[in-house]
């Protein structure tokens, strides 16, 4: 019954918090990689500062009931000596400060905060795009498609009709607020550079801000998981390449073998003491120490090392499918089409019915072309994916067939949302040339 209940709360909190302008590849690093590595921060914190994280046994102890733990404390702040099995242990100072200075690890220590850095430095990027979705466009992305969420878990048909309704009106407002009315050559050629490669370009008169900024925000998240690959092999002090690192953690695996004999997460150390005397020479112990806590790091380690790789795949795939979905114009129209034959054809009202048959079918291919370029552009294609991957095709057609009435009725006949070809521009501009912006009456409702 707990068990039961606890997945129910996990299921309702992922579906509040999971919802937004973020796809499956996104999840994957700022919620599913920060819930997995809080779990491994706070595992090995429990492990270092609350249990014991190692054991010291000295064959030779000075007088003293508490050495031991001394010696054990010491050896924690100080670091340990990795010796291999078959190695044999230096028999003077100067042999041991020798081998001390090349092997010492004393990176354990380290550990919980380094997984701490890691867990926040997985969540900037979507601290970064919730701010840029919220403070400069305008309008609060995430909002919006929320509502589209409640809208699909609603079953009264007439507060679902009023939340698509809100959604659809939200994105029109959007979508008409950043408008570009400049006339001329040069504005039409910015036009026509952001219809041929409009992904390399951030105007929001264009069209283009959001599908920007989340690009960048998607190499951001690339660059992060590559970059944490990096840092956990520097971390681990392994000096070759990332490529050397993957395939003996790799075979290490295959094989069934810890990390022992490599001696990057040793389960024995050794560690040297040396105790000062009044008027009398420094003795120096030696302690054989447990680390059971790097029985931890090494399983943990080995698994960030694999997921981080996943994330760095899924977000590599994840940007070359946004951009083929943001620039083949045959798929922007076909995606259109399917989303607006998906609900029941509406009655065209009285202003529709005086504007030319052939504007009316969504089935022409021309038309939604016209509809993308005009009215949805690269911003607005961008958020019916976001829609659809949120709240699934049904929400999303209805908010589209509501967007392409508004188009019909209120801006598919104005001068201003339709341009002429940048070659059709004279300059300087003449007299002749000189375009006369007349805008069409809104026809009553």
């Amino acid at each position: 019954m707990l068990g039961k209940d606890f997945i129910d709360s996990y299921q309702k909190y992922q579906a509040i918090a999971l919802v937004g302008v973020q796809d499956w590849a996104d999840r994957l690093s700022f919620a599913h990689s920060t819930v997995i590595l809080i779990i491994c921060t706070a595992i090995v914190s429990a492990k270092t500062y609350i249990l014991k994280p190692l054991a010291c046994h000295v064959p030779t102890v000075p007088t003293g009931s508490n050495f031991k733990d001394y010696m054990a404390s010491y050896c924690w702040v100080h670091g340990t000596v990795p010796i291999g099995i078959n190695e044999t242990i230096p028999e003077d100072e100067t042999s041991w400060d020798a081998l001390s200075a090349e092997r010492k690890m004393a990176y354990y220590q380290w550990v919980p905060f380094v997984l701490g850095l890691q867990t926040i430095l997985f969540y900037v990027p979507h601290v970064i795009w919730q701010n840029v979705t919220f403070n400069r466009l305008g309008t609060d992305l995430t909002a919006i498609i929320s509502k589209a969420m409640d809208a699909l878990k609603t079953t009264a048909p007439e507060k679902r009709e009023q939340k698509i309704a809100n959604v659809a009106e939200r994105l029109e407002l959007l979508l008409f607020a950043h408008r570009d009315y400049r006339r001329g050559k040069m504005a039409a050629v910015g036009r026509q550079v952001s219809d041929t490669c409009g992904l390399l370009l951030a105007s929001k008169r264009l069209g283009t801000w959001t599908v920007f900024s989340y690009l960048c925000i998607k190499l951001l998240y690339l660059a992060n998981a590559i970059g944490q690959l990096y840092l956990m092999k520097e971390f681990l002090g392994y000096s070759e390449s990332m490529t050397g690192f993957m395939i003996q953690l790799t075979q290490s695996l295959i094989q069934g073998s810890d990390w022992r004999e490599s001696l990057y997460f040793p389960r024995v150390a050794f560690c040297s003491v040396k105790l000062r005397h009044l008027g009398q020479s420094d003795n120096r112990f030696l302690g054989m120490c447990a680390l059971a806590v790097n029985m931890l790091n090494e399983k943990i380690y080995i698994f960030l090392w694999y997921w981080t790789m996943l994330v760095a795949i899924c977000t590599g795939v994840s940007i070359i499918t946004w951009f083929l979905r943001l620039t083949i114009r045959r798929r922007k129209t076909r995606i259109i089409r399917k989303y607006l034959k998906l609900g029941p054809e509406p009655e065209p009202s009285e202003s529709e019915k005086e504007l030319d048959a052939d504007t009316l079918d969504p089935d022409d291919p021309r038309t939604v072309d016209r509809f993308i370029k005009e009215f949805l552009r690269l911003d607005g294609v961008f958020i019916v994916h976001m829609l659809n991957l949120n709240a699934g095709d049904i929400v999303t057609g209805e908010v589209i067939r509501l967007l392409w009435k508004a188009w019909l009725t209120k801006y598919a006949g104005r001068r201003d949302f339709s341009y002429d070809p940048w070659w059709q521009y004279s300059y300087p501009p003449t007299e002749d040339s000189q375009e006369k912006l007349e805008l069409t009456e809104k026809p009553e409702a």
